[in-house]
């Protein structure tokens, strides 16, 4: 049985070839990354990733993670100009059955298989290891999910929490809300806590429109510590992060912790380890002993998201061969 899988993000791609021998363990035969901007739609990502895999013969099944509601047969991607179509992706590639998940449920179906080595502790509070789960990641865009434990295990749900109205909370966030509705007219977390939020925020620091500029370069800017509108823009964005992340532990009351995800998040480690991100995650008020109680982790490992489609989709095939 052959299976392919991909992990759709607004500026990569990761892919992925799994065979399922009739007996045995499942191996992945390929597995690539591929910027979405060389590529004019899926279809001839997929083409070029079929290519590569060489010897492929008939796909059994294909299981994308899409960043994007879905609902129906076909979807239209948030934050990158594609649009997939269940029916017509099975009928071009003589796929058997196609099937699509959120990207943040494949991301939170991912941080059960993810390595320890792969975890930071931002908050050490004891873990209910059946608990419920929330998953967080700041990439191209904002993501969130939960999870529950059902029967034997853990069922991800997917959310578009990212895209909740953002709350200033002092009067620097409430000139950086007067900015952003300026430029988007509704103001979303996801509009700050994502690559292109980073460059809005240097821009807002800076008090300019630079062009050319991106997330890694303002966050190198702002390690070297020489670059004071990138250090004042990622001190914001941690903070606003923190306050975010608190928001969460209200709405799910996760106890079986806090995960975040996404790539965006893994190259911004420094600034989520620090006292401004803590702080602002811990201040909830009357709420406050309840943020404390709750584990809070950092997942380095940036295949979360692919990990999570190669479970979900063995699952499905099991199911299916059952």
């Amino acid at each position: 049985m052959n299976i392919i899988v991909a992990d759709i993000g607004g500026t990569n791609s990761r892919l992925a070839w799994i065979e399922r021998p009739a007996t045995g363990e499942a191996v992945i035969r390929h597995q690539q990354s591929h910027v979405n901007a060389r590529f004019p739609d899926f279809e001839t990502l997929l083409a070029s990733f079929i290519a590569e895999c060489g010897d492929i013969s008939t796909i059994s099944l294909m299981c994308l993670a899409l960043p994007a509601p879905l609902r129906g047969e076909s979807v239209t991607l948030t934050n990158i100009d594609w649009s997939l179509h269940r029916k017509h992706l099975a009928e071009q590639f003589n796929i058997k059955e196609v099937i699509f998940i959120n990207d943040f449920q494949a991301a939170a179906l991912g941080t059960t298989v993810v390595e320890p080595s792969k975890l930071i502790t931002l908050n050490d509070a004891p873990v209910e290891p059946l608990g419920p789960r929330a998953v967080i990641g700041a990439g191209t865009g904002l993501g969130v999910a939960y999870m529950h434990w059902l029967q034997s295990n853990f069922r991800a749900f997917a959310t578009e929490g990212g895209h909740v109205d953002f709350a200033p909370g002092d009067d620097i966030q409430e000139e950086l809300y007067d900015y952003l509705e300026k430029k988007y007219d509704r103001v979303s977390y996801e509009r700050i806590l994502s690559g292109p939020g980073l460059i809005d925020l240097y821009n807002f620091c800076k008090e300019s429109n630079g062009n050319g500029l991106t997330a890694g370069w303002i966050n190198q800017q702002a390690m070297q510590g020489d670059n004071l509108a990138a250090v004042t823009a990622m001190r914001l964005y941690a903070t606003i992060y923190g306050s975010f992340v608190g928001n969460i532990v209200l709405m799910f009351r996760p106890t079986g912790g806090i995960y975040l995800v996404g790539g965006v998040t893994a190259k911004t480690a420094y600034w989520l380890q620090s006292e401004f991100f803590l702080d602002a995650f811990l201040n909830k008020g009357r709420m406050s002993s309840l943020a404390a109680q709750t584990p809070l982790f950092l997942v380095t490992d940036e295949d979360t998201g692919l990990k999570g489609i190669i479970e979900f989709a063995l699952n499905q095939s099991l199911q299916e061969n059952s």
